[in-house]
């Protein structure tokens, strides 16, 4: 995912622990965040923020610039997950504070005792993502409506894709790619869960319907 430590302003390969490549995403995923913040905070950061105050004393970023990087949990390498995030940002003055309470007094600020903030659910960091990111790392949305679609009888895309041919079924996903070749009216899906992907094709007495 994205990183105020690791990420730059595009995709990048990068190689885990045990030297595997791997897609560390960029800024440019985080909906709302400007090249110009990845390019301060790529340069201010030198070898790694060490912490939160760490990274707002050097990069200097705006209150608005570090909302949407809590907001797409990009300071997992700082040792704050979303919520604390937002927390410690939300804490800072505004930027057109006085200059008593200037973001350069972090510090005093830190030194409050807070109380511990409720870890997020799965369910809802997705959600999250989907909101800055448009997707998620961390899980499907579907996988969390698993339990309501099967007492319905809805079966998942992998479970269709190994169903009997010629078999009436029922099959639930999020539509990830819809075409309609010519003016024929035949619409092609293809749907997305957390088991795979599966093609749907929707006649035009359907689709209109």
């Amino acid at each position: 995912p994205p990183d105020v430590n690791y990420s730059l302003w595009d995709n990048k390969l990068e190689r885990d622990a045990g030297g595997t490549l791997g897609v560390r995403l960029g800024f440019r995923q985080i909906d709302g965040f400007h090249e110009e913040w990845a390019d301060v905070l790529t340069t201010s950061r030198g070898s790694a923020f060490e912490e939160f105050t760490d990274l707002t004393k050097r990069a200097r970023l705006s209150k608005a610039a570090l909302v949407i990087l809590a907001e797409a949990d990009a300071f997992r390498s700082l040792g704050m997950d979303r919520r604390e995030g937002l927390w410690s940002v939300r804490r800072l003055p505004d930027d057109d504070g006085l200059p008593l309470f200037d973001v350069t007094q972090a510090d005093d600020l830190a030194k409050e005792t807070n109380a511990p903030l409720p870890l997020m659910r799965l369910s809802e960091h997705v959600v999250a993502d989907y909101e800055k990111l448009r997707f998620s790392l961390k899980g499907d949305p579907m996988q969390f409506l698993r339990g309501l679609f099967k007492s319905e009888r809805i079966l998942s895309c992998a479970e269709l894709n190994a169903a009997k041919h010629g078999s009436r079924v029922k099959c639930g996903g999020v539509v990830i790619t819809r075409q309609m070749p010519g003016d024929a009216g035949v619409v092609f899906m293809t749907l997305r869960d957390e088991t795979g992907y599966c093609n749907a094709l929707a006649w035009p007495s359907i689709f209109d319907s």
